[in-house]
């Protein structure tokens, strides 16, 4: 039986409005009509056949959107939205470049840089001047990140530390300068540091150095490159994604105001992750104070997230945590109101490895850091850092692995252990191909 039962809404094939038009030709012109598909009648038949399906694919289409298993596309998002639930949008990868080139060139908004190789382009959101680096000193405090010059060439610090007697030379990639690790950005002496994002949206990668070639040239300005990888971006959230994340909402609106709270904060546009603690006593726990809440948040605007955490907390209900927006209450007094954005804890690796030569692409070793940052991206906010678990993502995502030899793991550079580095959850691990780093051999098939 078709249309509305009760184990739901069942649609007729066109093959089945085929035979019921027959049927009711021969009740009205006899049984000895002719309906045969190349008749004329036949022909007509297949034509109000074709748009009785359309409206019968109208009718399947309406009694779904009322179902979240089967709605889809706008419909499943006008169910959402009954909830005040949105699609993601889709997002942009972000990654901040580095313009080596003449000391005073301007750099405005919309200068283009590509990646070699791909069809990835990224666009400088903010200006920028190029002004000359700092001399490399010995015997010097710097933070991780410093850019300096020595040898005709910049250099970056990838882990805080203090130099050394010997400057760092040639073209790297890396150069030792006591404790200090220096990274080879470049020939040149003055740079500036610039914010860009891609130009298309989506899970566009830009590992560190990738981006590499002047796409809108500027007098002044001679290379470019990016110190660390990209943030990749996402593709607008699929059906699959959104019915999952409905679920959990009305989970968690169901279960309890702490959960409903995490619901409300993780409909922020832009946040990822989002967890909350309660403290019930009526003394301090950890950081938290008595009666009072912490929200740990990934991504998302400050002031929205400071705004749902308000209008979803109970009242008299204190907040902690290392940020603090100023907002109003309904009945407009102010009100402080804080959360916690997690630490990245940066993570060095340094991987040994055996391989098939006929199966191991000439790249493989960087496809090894990359799979490996992809690995990390993945993880959930706390996951410790587990030896192991690299070792079997490299395996998964490179073929002609023949053995994972050593993995050593570290919170600074040249880890000499495979001991699990155990994160708190007001912490994620923070993986770049530059704290990578990748040695391969010839095995025994």
């Amino acid at each position: 039986m078709a249309g509305v039962t009760i184990n739901g809404f069942v649609t007729k094939t066109v093959s089945e409005l085929q035979e019921s038009l027959q049927a009711a030709f021969r009740r009205v012109f006899g049984k000895n009509v002719n309906v045969d598909s190349r008749s004329r009648v036949g022909q007509e038949i297949d034509i109000f056949a074709d748009a009785l399906s359309d409206a019968w694919d109208l009718a399947e289409a309406v009694s779904g959107a009322l179902d979240p298993s089967s709605a889809t596309g706008v419909l499943l998002d006008n169910l959402c939205a009954l909830t005040g639930l949105t699609r993601a949008a889709p997002a942009k990868s972000k990654v901040a470049i580095l313009a080596i080139g003449t000391a005073g060139t301007v750099l405005p908004i919309g200068r283009q840089a590509g990646v070699t190789g791909s069809s990835t382009v990224f666009e400088t959101t903010a200006p920028g001047t190029i002004a000359a680096a700092p001399a490399w000193v010995t015997a010097t405090p710097y933070a991780e990140g410093a850019i300096v010059v020595a040898a005709g060439a910049l250099w970056r610090a990838t882990a805080a530390g203090t130099s050394g007697a010997s400057a760092p030379t040639g073209i790297g990639p890396t150069h030792n300068d006591g404790s200090v690790v220096w990274a080879y950005q470049g020939a040149g002496s003055a740079f500036a540091l610039i914010d860009a994002e891609a130009t298309a949206t989506g899970r566009l990668q830009g590992f560190a150095g990738s981006v590499d070639s002047i796409v809108t040239p500027v007098a002044g300005w001679a290379a470019v490159t990016n110190p660390l990888d990209a943030v990749p971006g996402r593709d607008l959230e699929t059906d699959t994604e959104l019915r999952l994340r409905r679920q959990q909402q009305i989970a968690n609106v169901g279960s309890s105001p702490l959960n409903a709270l995490i619901a409300k904060v993780s409909n922020v546009k832009g946040v990822s992750t989002a967890v909350a603690f309660e403290n019930a006593t009526d003394a301090t726990v950890g950081t938290i104070g008595p009666h009072g809440i912490e929200v740990i948040v990934e991504g998302g605007d400050s002031i929205e997230i400071a705004d749902a955490i308000l209008n979803a907390k109970a009242a008299g209900i204190a907040t902690f945590g290392t940020s603090l927006e100023n907002r109003t209450t309904s009945n407009g007094d102010p009100i402080d109101i804080r959360y916690t954005r997690p630490v990245l804890q940066s993570i060095w690796v340094t991987v040994a490895l055996s391989k098939d030569p006929s199966k191991y692409p000439l790249n493989g070793d960087d496809l090894v850091k990359q799979a490996l940052v992809e690995f990390g991206d993945s993880q959930v906010l706390g996951k410790d850092v587990v030896a192991s678990a690299l070792s079997g993502a490299i395996f998964k995502a490179i073929p002609g692995v023949l053995d994972v030899t050593s993995v050593l793991i570290g919170t600074a550079p040249a880890p000499v252990s495979s001991a699990t580095i155990v994160l708190s959850i007001r912490q994620r691990a923070d993986y770049d191909t530059t704290r990578i780093n990748v040695a391969s051999v010839n095995g025994t098939i």
